[in-house]
């Protein structure tokens, strides 16, 4: 017999044991050292249990050290016990973490106190604790051992008290239908006891731990803003410029405009008018936590150098290019101190009166050669320029589920990164491409055709797509994952075989940042990244 196999089934005995067994057995043996001349030793347990009773609803006695033993790793692999992330946490807040289903003994729920399932991996900043009743903490020996494995008393007053400390990054995970659930575990059925277990929801609600899922008016305001900037504001700004030239008398005040318009139709290949305070408008922020958008730091950025950071994919509106880089709804700037960055659009989105200084002002630049040289060139370092590399084309490829992106042509940005000797910097929004449906619409068929013909005319594509009420985007998280930068070395003349060799290192790099955090953000092990 595998002696592992062994070691795993001992400790699995010794932990049902120690659940089931070593309560009415501890009670045995405190009556032995009270009959047994050893009042003493039990007297003075006691006096230990008084002083520390609190502790429990005090946030316990963590100790990672003891999470980490090779017992608890013994016991994760019986099974295995694994832990499965699907979304980012955010460690300057603090959660209430529901879990679902009890079981006989919740095996499960020990992923919040062991350390094997790489909880702290996963989730870098945050710290977990699993609550049980309060009778647990009855037994000696037994109460300490959890108090070590960061295990709390469940009730109101306890749980508070770790979500309510200025120290944020705490988890609390609660096993929602508790004893009660215990009785329907039954194999192969998925029953829960949850319709009427509200009480962690008010506790979340109280310690500011828990949004609630229905779209607040904010968030509601913030996409609609969006939507219409992006996709409805030019009809009707061009509409009231035509007004109030032919039936007004406010004529004069669009002369201005237009004098300022001329004086200034360089500034998107300028660097823009980027204005802080713009980035940091709570209207934004409400924005991100619509869907919500997430941003991934994997390896730091010199505020000394200049970086092209290429994001991928585009999806219909490049929400996660949008909200991370466009804005500091999710905090770049304190990601990467000293980085500012600059995204590139399209010449004929600063063509717009009046949208062309929104955009000027959150620091977009046009995505023209001349610009992107422009902001790579300049010598004091920290500007990132960021691209849609795929663009207009790869917004026809976005379906949900699908990963796959334009790039195997798209070489212009990297010999842009040689000329500039700018690192380049690989990003991937994981779930870009699943807040909007698409009509079908394959290589081949008359509507691609269509799309692609008015694409080569306008620069532009006309995706046809559809989301929740028809126009709202679902709420699905987007995670846009930075990657670490790719030192490139200036070369004012680049050959085409070093720009293939760099694109090539580039591609691998790209490969590699999706392959690694795929599972993590929603996507099954076999799913590949097709490039086109």
């Amino acid at each position: 017999m595998d002696l592992q196999f062994v070691l795993q089934a001992l400790a699995i005995l010794f932990h049902v044991f120690f659940m089931v067994l070593y309560p009415p057995i501890s009670c045995f043996l405190m009556y032995k050292l009270f009959t047994g001349g050893y009042f003493a030793i039990l007297l003075g347990y006691l006096i230990w249990l008084i002083y520390d009773w609190q502790t429990p609803s005090k946030g316990s006695r963590l100790s990672m050290a003891l999470r980490r033993t090779y017992y608890m790793k013994l016991c994760q692999q019986y099974f295995p016990i694994t832990l499965r992330k699907t979304a980012e946490l955010d460690p300057s807040k603090n959660y209430i973490i529901g879990h679902h289903p009890h079981g006989i003994l919740s095996f499960g729920a020990t992923n919040f106190c062991q350390e094997y399932s790489n909880f702290s991996s996963l989730y870098p900043g945050m710290r977990s604790y699993l609550s049980t009743l309060k009778m647990n903490f009855l037994f000696p020996i037994r109460r300490e051992y959890f108090e070590f494995l960061g295990v709390t008393d469940c009730s109101k007053n306890a749980i508070q008290y770790l979500l309510s400390k200025p120290r944020k990054g705490a988890a609390v995970a609660i096993v929602i239908g508790g004893a009660e659930e215990a009785l329907e575990a039954h194999p192969g059925k998925h029953r829960v006891v949850l319709k009427s277990r509200k009480g962690f929801i008010k506790l979340a609600l109280h310690c500011g731990t828990l949004k609630p899922v229905l779209l607040s008016s904010c968030q509601a305001v913030a996409v609609l803003f969006n939507i219409f900037i992006i996709l409805i504001s030019p009809l009707p700004i061009l509409y009231y410029i035509y007004y109030i030239l032919m039936y007004t008398s406010y004529w004069w005040v669009m002369m201005l405009y237009f004098l300022w318009y001329l004086y200034d139709y360089e500034s998107p290949r300028r660097g823009s008018h980027l204005f802080m305070c713009l980035r940091r408008c709570s209207l934004f922020k409400c924005l991100a936590d619509y869907f919500p958008v997430y941003l991934k730091k994997t390896a730091p950025l010199s505020p000394r150098k200049n970086y092209l950071i290429a994001n991928h994919p585009h999806g219909i509106t490049a929400a996660g290019l949008f909200v991370n880089f466009l804005t500091e709804a999710t905090g770049f700037s304190d990601a990467y101190p000293g980085i500012t960055t600059y995204p590139g659009t399209l010449d004929i989105n600063f063509l717009i009166p009046f949208r062309r200084e929104y955009m000027l002002m959150l620091g977009a630049i046009s995505c023209g050669r001349e610009s992107v040289k422009y902001m790579l060139s300049k010598p004091a370092g920290g500007h990132a320029v960021v691209l849609a590399v795929g663009g207009a084309e790869e917004a026809l490829e976005a379906h949900p589920g699908v990963s796959r992106i334009i790039l195997k042509s798209r070489k212009g940005f990297v010999r842009l990164a040689l000329i500039c000797g700018a690192s380049l910097v690989p990003s991937y929004s994981f779930g870009e491409v699943d807040v909007f449906n698409q009509i079908n619409n394959e290589k081949g068929s008359l509507l691609r055709r269509v799309q692609d013909w008015f694409r080569k005319i306008a620069t532009f594509s006309t995706p046809i797509f559809y989301g929740s009420y028809i126009f709202l985007p679902y709420r699905r998280p987007i995670c846009t994952v930075v990657g670490r930068p790719i030192d490139v070395e200036k070369c004012e003349d680049p050959t085409q075989e070093q720009i293939d060799r760099l694109h090539e290192i580039y591609v691998n790099e790209l490969l590699t940042l999706f392959n690694n955090y795929k599972v993590s953000y929603g996507l099954p092990e076999s799913a590949q990244l097709e490039i086109l």
